[in-house]
């Protein structure tokens, strides 16, 4: 039986263990009006998308000591998405190696939905960085891993230091990159031949997109909703997670 990925990001007072044992009309009828669409209309194929019967899989690896928003930025931008607009035939979940109980980088515990064994085919995959990619890049068995995933997922993503695992693996080989500020000299130092773009948000080559450091996760997913589904989408979902930073402090970093 497929898990459930929905539980964990709906609001606490929606019993979805007794609304589905009632059927897909009460679905309609439970929805909060804060987990509504941004112009007031409730999801459709809301039941189905809990069970992932969605055509196509986005994957957000995690890991020991991953970077809690690196992962969790896009993870509200995706699942607004898929939850919403189910539609769209997407649905997104976590995996890790092993499965099971993830300890952030800060402390904060995730569950991965599927290990690497048993997560599903993949359409897209969301690589997020931290300290816990430090000892990848010297471990054979993620780096196999990931190379493999190179040959068989269309579109390789990452936040962060993730791109730092992508560089070690070989995968940024002679193309542009970026990755958080004060790693961006590492990844030449892991392989020259990359172009390293310093002052981008995201960088989108195609069938591999590297994003910035932490928040810059939540603009890469952003844009991964614009690129699969439309820039309409992407507002939608800009619009219904209320992102307009303006942030009351400055933004300093060494160069």
């Amino acid at each position: 039986m497929r898990p459930n990925l929905m539980n964990s990001a709906l609001p606490h007072r929606i019993c979805w263990v007794c609304t589905l044992a009632r059927g897909p009309a009460a679905v309609s009828s439970s929805v909060a009006p804060e987990r509504r669409r941004p112009d007031g209309t409730e999801p459709r194929a809301l039941v189905d998308n809990l069970h992932m019967t969605a055509a196509k899989h986005i994957g957000i690896v995690l890991f020991p000591d991953v970077e809690e928003l690196d992962a969790v930025g896009p993870w509200e931008v995706l699942a607004t998405w898929t939850r919403s607009f189910p539609e769209d035939g997407y649905a997104v979940s976590c995996l890790s190696r092993s499965g099971g109980l993830v300890r952030c980088a800060k402390g904060l515990v995730l569950q991965a939905h599927h290990s690497f064994a048993d997560a599903p085919d993949l359409d897209v995959l969301i690589y997020p960085g931290g300290q816990g990619t430090r000892p990848q890049l010297q471990d054979s068995e993620q780096l196999d891993w990931v190379r493999r995933r190179r040959a068989d997922v269309p579109l390789m993503t990452s936040v962060c230091t993730g791109s730092l695992v992508y560089a070690a693996a070989g995968l940024l080989s002679h193309r542009p990159a970026t990755t958080h500020w004060a790693s961006l000299d590492r990844l030449t130092e892991i392989d020259a031949t990359i172009a390293v773009r310093r002052d981008e948000r995201f960088v989108d080559d195609g069938n591999i997109i590297t994003a910035a450091g932490v928040s810059a996760g939540i603009d890469m997913a952003l844009h991964l909703v614009a690129r699969l589904s439309g820039p309409d989408r992407a507002s939608e979902v800009r619009t219904y997670i209320q992102y307009d930073p303006a942030p009351p402090v400055d933004f300093r970093r060494s160069r």
